[in-house]
């Protein structure tokens, strides 16, 4: 991550966007104390291919398929 003033971007606008683009890096533009970034978005999915893989299914994945929150005799009575 890298910040550049205006005047540093209108001087070299196009090697920056070159930069961005082969880099994947995002540069900020500062001016009047306000940051504007330039970005590529088509590197989101670089980034998401930096994530650590979690385990979120804690026991046997099978026994989600068939999980149901009401038993069905209960359902039956209550509507009869």
């Amino acid at each position: 991550m890298k910040t550049i003033s205006a005047t540093a971007l209108r001087s070299d606008i196009y090697n920056l966007l070159d930069e961005v683009i082969d880099s994947g890096e995002t540069i900020f533009i500062e001016r009047n104390g306000a940051k504007v970034e330039l970005s590529n978005p088509g590197n989101k999915d670089d980034i998401l291919s930096k994530l650590t893989p979690r385990k979120s299914i804690v026991g046997d994945p099978e026994n989600l398929v068939t999980f149901s929150v009401f038993d069905s005799k209960q359902i039956n009575e209550r509507t009869v």
